[in-house]
C-alpha cells in the first residue's frame, strides 16, 4: 500500500529526496532513457548527486542495451546489466576534499583553518577585498591593520587615478605594514587609462624591491592571449598568484577557461554577486556559484 500510495497519490520533490540520503555509495537509476544508455534521468540525478561521493549507474535491460548499440555488462541477472557509470572518474566527496578543518601551523603552532585558500597562501580564509575609497587613498591604515593581524587585504587601485598617487599610496602601505608581510592590489581593467599606468607601475615597483604579492583584476576579465601577457608580467617578477572578480556567469566561465588555458599559474576566483548595492554585478549572490560550483571544483 505504501509503494502505490508513494506512486499514485503522494507527491514527488525528486531532488530534495535524493539530496537528503545520506551515506550512501551508489545511486541505481532504471530509467527513462529514451535512445540512450545514460538518459535525461540519470543525468539529472547526477547533478543532484555531484560531490556527494556517490556514484550513479544507470541500469538497464540487455535487450534495451543491445538496440541502443552498447554491449550490455556481464551480469548474474539476466535481465538487468550496469549499463554506465556516470562519473567515470570515480565519484568526488566535497565535503571530505574542501570543507574547513582544524591545523596548527608548524612555524608557530598557532591552529587556524585548514582550506584551500589558506594553505596557498597562509593566511586565515578571510579577506578584505579592494574597494574605493575604503581601502584606497583614505584606506592605507585599515589595509596595514588588516595584513598586520596576518589577513589578505587588497589595496583599491580605483581610487588613485595617477602614477606618482599610485606609487605613494603603494609606498606608504609598505611602510605601515610589519616587515615581511606583502602587499595585494586591486586594479579596475574596465578602466584602460588606469590599468594602462598601474599594471607596468606594479611591475617596476616589483623589480625595485616592494614587496607585492598580489594582483586583483576587477571589472572586466582579460581575454586569452592578453592574460598570457599580464601572467608572462608577474611571473618575471616573482607574483605567483592573480585574483579576478567575474559579476556574471559567463565571466565565471572565462576565468575557469584562463585556468585551463594557464595551467602552471595560480588564479583565485572571487565572486562579487549583485547584492548589497553590486557594484561589478547585477546577479544574485548564490544562484550562480551553485550553478558553476561543480565545474569550478574542475579545476585544482
Amino acid at each position: 500500500r505504501k509503494l502505490l500510495e508513494m506512486q499514485a497519490v503522494k507527491r514527488m520533490d525528486l531532488p530534495t529526496m535524493i539530496k537528503s540520503v545520506k551515506d550512501v555509495t551508489h545511486v541505481l537509476e532504471f530509467g527513462p532513457a529514451g535512445n540512450t544508455a545514460i538518459g535525461a534521468t540519470a543525468r539529472m540525478v547526477g547533478l543532484w548527486m555531484e560531490g556527494s561521493g556517490a556514484q550513479v549507474v544507470a541500469i538497464r535491460p540487455p535487450r534495451f542495451l543491445k538496440e541502443a548499440g552498447d554491449a550490455p555488462a556481464d551480469s548474474s541477472f539476466p535481465a538487468v546489466a550496469a549499463a554506465q557509470i556516470l562519473f567515470e572518474d570515480g565519484p568526488v566527496n566535497w565535503g571530505e576534499l574542501y570543507a574547513p578543518k582544524l591545523m596548527k601551523r608548524k612555524v608557530d603552532g598557532e591552529e587556524m583553518l585548514d582550506t584551500k585558500f589558506s594553505r596557498f597562501i597562509g593566511k586565515p580564509p578571510i579577506m578584505m577585498s579592494g574597494m574605493t575609497p575604503t581601502t584606497s587613498f583614505y584606506g592605507i591604515d585599515l589595509v596595514a591593520a588588516c595584513a598586520n593581524a596576518g589577513f589578505q587585504g587588497e589595496l583599491g587601485g580605483g581610487g588613485l587615478p595617477t602614477p606618482e598617487l599610485t606609487e605613494s599610496k603603494i609606498q606608504e602601505l609598505v611602510d605601515k605594514q610589519k616587515p615581511g608581510v606583502g602587499v595585494n592590489i586591486n586594479m579596475l581593467y574596465l578602466n584602460a587609462r588606469m590599468w594602462g599606468f598601474q599594471f607596468p607601475l606594479v611591475l617596476e615597483l616589483c623589480r625595485r624591491g616592494v614587496p607585492i604579492e598580489s594582483i586583483t583584476i576587477g571589472a572586466g576579465v582579460p581575454s586569452p592571449d592578453k592574460a598570457e601577457e599580464i601572467i608572462a608580467g608577474l611571473m618575471s617578477v616573482g607574483i605567483r598568484y592573480m585574483a579576478l572578480k567575474p559579476g556574471t556567469m559567463t565571466m565565471i566561465e572565462q576565468v575557469l577557461e584562463l585556468a585551463k588555458l594557464n595551467q602552471d599559474f595560480t588564479f583565485m576566483l572571487q565572486w562579487t554577486g549583485g547584492r548589497g548595492g553590486g557594484h561589478h554585478s547585477g546577479e544574485d549572490f548564490h544562484q550562480p556559484l551553485l550553478a558553476m560550483y561543480a565545474e569550478i571544483r574542475k579545476y585544482p
